[in-house]
């Protein structure tokens, strides 16, 4: 039987309902986090207006040099630091090319909850290619319309800064970005303002990645805040203590033609972040399709 002052126990007997979590946006998130924390976990969330853009922006200004998760932790700990509170809340999104799809960009989302009573930290995240996501460089006689419609405007937004610094004396302090650009006559005037003080006479054209902007980087974030709130209500079968889920990955499956092992994933590890219990799950097929196997089909 574990002992009393056991720091395990300790904080496996830490609850979450009825606690109130300060979420730092700048950028409207608490309606994408606040109902699932509410819902699974009793947690009500209160956004707290942190410059997040400090730690890094969208729109290059200020280059992120955190990673994706010391940064969301670190915009938890300013919204902590303000209100004084032991839980905080934050996320941060991330933005590529699709490893395997090149054309298509991958939005990953990450959500943390930062937890002093049990000196932790919770997250998770969520995964998806269906974004609206454009960059575009064009001069001053381009085709907005077609532009405007495969930027989803004005249901999203974007941003527009020129393509490059002008060589001119004294247009330096110029150089400005167009942010949260909805409407096709607000798109055409930041298009020629930024062709005008650029070097090549060209803008470019992004989306305007931040929440408010993007609805469809909104459904990832709810999405991640949901996996979050499920995981912080999973309990740990050996210990109790919140927070049981997925810790790792095992790869590693045998081609079904020749036995050689094609580094897919063979089963999932889920672990305790409290007692350090592991237990690994399969998942997937038992064997691996030999049209992926790199020996038979070079």
């Amino acid at each position: 039987m574990p002992l009393v002052d056991d720091p395990r126990t300790i904080r496996s007997a830490v609850g979450h309902s009825g606690r109130t979590a300060v979420l730092a946006t700048k950028h409207g998130k608490l309606e994408l986090i606040g109902p699932s924390m509410s819902r699974v976990l009793g947690i009500e969330v209160v956004a707290v207006d942190i410059d997040t853009d400090q730690l890094g922006t969208f729109s290059g200004e200020i280059p992120r040099t955190l990673s994706e998760l010391d940064c969301a932790i670190a915009k938890a700990r300013l919204a902590m630091e303000e209100r004084g509170s032991d839980l905080g809340m934050a996320s941060e999104g991330t933005f590529s090319p699709h490893p395997d799809v090149p054309w298509l960009t991958t939005d990953r989302e990450l959500v943390v909850l930062v937890d002093d009573r049990l000196d932790h930290v919770f997250w998770e995240c969520a995964v998806s290619t269906e974004i609206t996501a454009i960059t575009e460089t064009l001069g001053p006689d381009a085709d907005l319309t077609s532009l405007a419609v495969r930027a989803d405007l004005p249901r999203h937004a974007v941003m527009v800064r020129p393509a490059l610094p002008s060589p001119r004396p004294g247009h330096g302090a110029a150089q400005v970005v167009y942010k949260g650009i909805r409407q096709s006559s607000d798109l055409a005037s930041a298009v020629q303002a930024s062709c005008a003080t650029s070097g090549t006479h060209q803008a470019v054209v992004t989306t305007d990645f931040r929440a408010h902007c993007c609805p469809s980087r909104q459904v990832v974030i709810a999405a991640a805040a949901e996996r979050l709130a499920h995981r912080v209500g999973s309990c740990c079968r050996a210990c109790g203590a919140a927070g049981w889920g997925t810790v790792d990955i095992v790869r590693g499956v045998p081609c079904r033609w020749c036995g050689r092992h094609v580094p897919i994933v063979r089963a999932e590890i889920d672990g305790c972040w409290n007692c350090g219990i592991r237990i690994e799950r399969s998942v997937g097929e038992a064997a691996a399709d030999p049209g992926i196997c790199a020996t038979c089909n070079p």
